[in-house]
């Protein structure tokens, strides 16, 4: 029994080593490659996107998130993370404002 906990102890210390490899690989593909992109149509004005962003990228327009800007961006992912409406995402394309 010992012999079998200790081998599913290793195998899970294994996996988790695994997944943060991973973790911060994706994390940084992400940052490196991702541009912020504004859905208006999904945004319900809010401002929660606004508040949580650390470097005051985001402003408020007309009851609208707006990117006001874009240079002093870090791709935190806050924005993203705190939206309800999913009206704001890190890793567009060119083809999407």
């Amino acid at each position: 029994m010992k012999f079998l906990l200790q081998n599913i102890s290793e195998t899970v210390i294994m996996l988790l080593e695994i997944m943060f490899k991973l973790s911060k690989e994706v994390i940084t593909l992400s940052q490196n490659n991702s541009k912020l992109v504004v859905k208006k149509e999904f945004c319900k004005g809010c401002g929660i996107c606004v508040e949580f962003c650390p470097k005051k990228v985001l402003t408020m327009e007309n009851g609208k998130v707006k990117i006001a800007d874009i240079e002093r961006c870090i791709k935190c992912g806050l924005c993203e993370l705190r939206c309800p409406d999913y009206a704001i995402f890190l890793g567009g394309n060119d083809d999407e404002q």
